[in-house]
């Protein structure tokens, strides 16, 4: 039971226990007037002119004692019951005060919860706030690129997937994204190419074969460095690969992505060290994210490029979607442009006759 059912019934019991104690006060009182009575009888007995009158007096006594012993029962009756709703009042108190503690608890359990949840959402828009603060500064003196016209091509997408810890749904994401490009517009014109428990060969090895559009990676990170697989036969903590290395590797190619996406904790602090003139677009996670939440970021996003939506739709219509299903993700994935680079203008999958841009 909750506080409010405690404190109605220690309202009720106490209520009962109050009439029970005022009964006995009434049958002590009748108790003592009809003892006195007796006792009036019994003297006038005493007093009493002629035999008749002495026995009406000590009949008046027996009957007035008898009603003395019937009152002093029913106080005694009524004891008990004053005693047993005392005990049930005190029982009844202990659950009280244990509820409201409990209730209490819950509560500063729940304050501390929104605070950190305020707390996250504030360090979140002070990052975001931030990032566009420096992309303004950087696009004030600068001219937008030009893209390339699109080639009669399929974009291309490699994604990376490790789970070094196994505590990851990289099967899970891969079939969602799948099954969002299934059902897309233009399906036939977007290459999935997956690469799971992926190392730094898999890395290099997939940029050289595939030439990616898109590098997608799916893992662990942090503010610094992506985590990839090794190759080796034993339990290990996996392989750091920091976002300057990796976009040495990515620019190292003939045809750099124009897209990173790193669907992972904290990789946004990253984007900084890979967007530049050679990858012109990356998107990343402002802070910590669900597995959930970063399974359904990535079905969504590649069913909106899959349909024809310009890069930064895509983002931000993942985004609503997360929203929409009420996610506290729903702020963290942010996408970094170069100075000179409009995602507004960036559409990866049109039409097939003038497919893909290169």
């Amino acid at each position: 039971m909750g506080v409010s059912q405690y404190s109605r019934d220690l309202e009720r019991i106490r209520a009962r226990r109050v009439n029970a104690e005022k009964k006995v006060g009434e049958y002590r009182r009748l108790e003592s007037k009809k003892r006195a009575e007796a006792d009036k009888a019994g003297s006038a007995a005493v007093k009493a002119t002629s035999e008749a009158m002495r026995r009406a007096k000590l009949n008046e006594q027996s009957r007035r004692l008898a009603d003395a012993r019937n009152a002093g029962k029913k106080a005694a009756e009524w004891q008990k019951t004053v005693e047993s709703y005392s005990k049930r009042e005190s029982s009844v108190a202990r659950q009280l005060a244990k509820a409201q503690q409990g209730e209490a608890v819950k509560k500063e359990k729940k304050r501390q919860r929104e605070y950190q949840e305020e707390m996250r959402r504030l360090r979140v828009m002070r990052a975001s706030l931030d990032s566009r603060l420096a992309d303004t500064e950087r696009n004030v003196e600068n001219i937008m690129r030009d893209f390339p016209k699109p080639k009669k091509e399929k974009l291309r997408v490699l994604v990376l997937a490790t789970n070094p810890h196994g505590d990851l749904r990289s099967d899970k994401e891969q079939r969602r994204i799948e099954q969002a490009v299934r059902k897309s517009t233009h399906r036939d014109w977007i290459e999935m190419h997956y690469i799971p428990a992926a190392t730094l060969e898999d890395l290099f090895d997939g940029i050289a074969e595939y030439s990616p559009h898109v590098l997608h990676f799916s893992g662990h990170s942090n503010g610094s460095s992506i985590l990839l697989e090794q190759d080796i036969d034993k339990d290990n903590d996996g392989f750091p690969l920091f976002a300057g290395t990796l976009k040495q590797t990515l620019v190292s190619t003939d045809n750099p992505p124009l897209v990173v996406v790193l669907n992972s904790c904290k990789s946004a602090k990253q984007l900084n060290d890979l967007v530049g003139l050679e990858i012109p677009f990356a998107v990343g996670m402002l802070d910590s994210v669900g597995d959930l939440d970063a399974i359904a970021f990535s079905a969504r996003f590649y069913a909106n490029i899959a349909n024809g939506q310009s890069l930064k739709s895509a983002v931000e219509s993942a985004k609503a979607y997360l929203s929409a299903l009420g996610s506290l993700d729903a702020d963290l994935p942010f996408l970094r442009c170069a100075a000179d680079a409009d995602p507004r203008e960036l559409i990866l999958v049109q039409a097939p006759n003038i497919n893909v841009i290169d």
